[in-house]
Parts: C-alpha cells; structure tokens; sequence
C-alpha cells in the first residue's frame, strides 16, 4: 500500500519533496500579483496563477529541491535519467 501511495503521489506531485509545496503555499499567502483585469472588468484568475508559477519565487522553491538532486527520490531510475541527464 505504502509503495503504491508513492506511485501514486508521483504521478500527480512529480519527484519534488512535499516540503516544497508546503513553501509555496507560504510564499503564495504573501505573493501580491499584478492586478489583471479583463476588458469586461473581473480579474483574469489564470493569468495571476501563470505569472506566480513563472515568478522568482517559484524559480527558487524549485532550486532548493530541484528532483535532479535526488536520485533516490525517484521510484524508476530510468524516468531519473531520462529527465536528469
């Protein structure tokens, strides 16, 4: 059951260490985007979600526990050196 919640976890998170999102989601609740604004007046939701996945912020959350660096985080080593090397 264990490895089978692991699978499945890196099916949907990918071989990034959970303590990464759990930094985003604090970067997130402090992160204040541009304000986007339609031609019709509400706020374009999709367009504030792209530019915090592409901010530094990102970037560095990312850095820190970049899945390359981790070999053994990765249950198929061949998906390791297919996306690492």
């Amino acid at each position: 059951m264990k490895s089978d919640a692991n699978r499945s976890a890196n099916a949907y998170l990918g071989n990034v260490d959970l303590k990464a999102y759990e930094s985003l989601r604090g970067q997130l609740k402090g992160w204040k985007p541009s304000r986007f604004v339609t031609k019709n007046g509400p706020q374009a939701a999709i367009a504030r979600c792209m530019e915090f996945s592409e901010s530094d912020v990102v970037a560095k959350v990312f850095q820190q526990f970049d899945p390359c660096k981790n070999q053994e985080a990765w249950l198929d080593e061949t998906e390791f050196k297919t996306q690492c090397k």
